[in-house]
C-alpha cells in the first residue's frame, strides 16, 4: 500500500495519523562537496517551512538571510529538502515523523560541513486528537575545530500541555548529552513556545543541560500566531561562543521566519 493510500485510509476510518515509528528510518540523504566558512564561524539557521509548500520562496528567504554552514528545517518532505539543499549547495539528511495529508512530515539537517553520522529521535507523547508523533533529527558534522552535533527540533503544538512539550525538548537534550557529551552542540528549531511562559521554561530547561540561548533575542518574534506574533523558534548552543543572531523578515514562504545565530 502506498503512503497516499495509507493516509487516505486513516483519514476515512478515523484511525489517526500514520507514524514512522522505526528508529532507523525512513531516511533520505544527499551529498554536496564540503566547504568551510572563510572566517571560521559557523552560521546556523532554523526554518519551519510550513508543510514544504513554498519551496522556491523558502530558498529565496534562506539565500537572502545567509550564507549558512548549517540549516535546520521542519515540516519538510524529502523532495522539498532535496530542492533546498541543492539550491544552497549543501549536503542533507531527512527523516519523516509521520504522514500529514498525503505527504511526509518531518525534519532535516543541511550542511556545507561533512556529515559524519545522523539519527532520529522519536519524541515522547503524541498529539491528543490523531496520535501524531514528532521527531528530532540529529547529525554530527565535521567542524573547523572538530566535530559538532546539531539537532533539528519540532515539538508538538499547544494541543499538548507545556509540561509534555518540555518532556519532548528534554528528550532531545538528553540524547545529545548521551551521544555527544563533550562535543560542541546546537539544538534548534520550532519548540512551539506559544504561551508567554513557554520560552522562559524552555530556556531554563536548556540551561540545565548546559546550553545557552543563542537566538532569537529577548522579545523577538519568530512566527505569526492566531493572536499576533509569537516566539516559537529557538536556537541553543553548548561549547560555542555566540557572535551574532537575528530573525529575518518574512517573504511569504511560511508563517515562520528564518532564525539564525553565528557561532564559533
Amino acid at each position: 500500500m502506498t503512503k497516499v493510500s495509507v493516509a487516505l485510509l486513516l483519514a476515512l476510518t478515523g484511525c489517526g495519523a500514520f507514524n514512522y515509528e522505526a528508529p532507523d528510518g525512513p531516511r533520505y540523504a544527499g551529498e554536496a562537496p564540503p566547504r568551510a566558512s572563510t572566517d571560521g564561524a559557523i552560521r546556523v539557521a532554523t526554518f519551519n517551512v510550513r508543510y514544504a509548500e513554498r519551496i522556491d520562496l523558502a530558498i529565496a528567504e534562506l539565500e537572502a538571510a545567509g550564507p549558512f554552514e548549517v540549516v535546520l528545517l521542519q515540516e519538510m518532505d524529502a523532495e522539498g529538502t532535496r530542492r533546498i539543499a541543492e539550491a544552497l549547495a549543501m549536503s542533507w539528511v531527512y527523516y519523516p515523523a509521520s504522514i500529514h495529508g498525503e505527504r511526509d512530515f518531518g525534519n532535516a539537517v543541511l550542511s556545507t560541513l561533512p556529515l559524519l553520522e545522523d539519527h532520529k529521535v522519536v519524541l515522547p507523547h503524541r498529539a491528543p486528537f490523531d496520535g501524531r508523533a514528532r521527531v528530532a533529527v540529529t547529525a554530527l558534522l565535521e567542524g573547523p575545530a572538530g566535530p559538532i552535533a546539531v539537532a533539528s527540533v519540532h515539538d508538538e503544538t499547544f494541543l499538548l500541555p507545556l509540561s509534555a512539550r518540555l518532556d519532548q525538548a528534554a528528550a532531545i537534550f538528553d540524547d545529545v548529552e548521551a551521544r555527544y557529551p563533550v562535543r560542541p552542540s546546537v539544538v534548534a528549531g520550532d519548540f512551539n513556545c506559544v504561551e508567554p511562559e513557554a520560552v522562559s521554561a524552555t530556556v531554563a530547561l536548556a540551561r540545565e543541560h548546559g546550553f545557552a540561548r543563542a537566538a532569537p533575542g529577548d522579545g523577538e518574534a519568530t512566527a505569526d500566531g492566531p493572536l499576533g506574533d509569537v516566539t516559537l523558534d529557538l536556537v541553543f548552543a553548548r561549547g560555542l561562543s555566540i557572535e551574532a543572531s537575528g530573525v529575518s523578515a518574512s517573504r511569504g514562504a511560511s508563517d515562520h521566519r528564518v532564525v539564525w545565530a553565528a557561532l564559533r
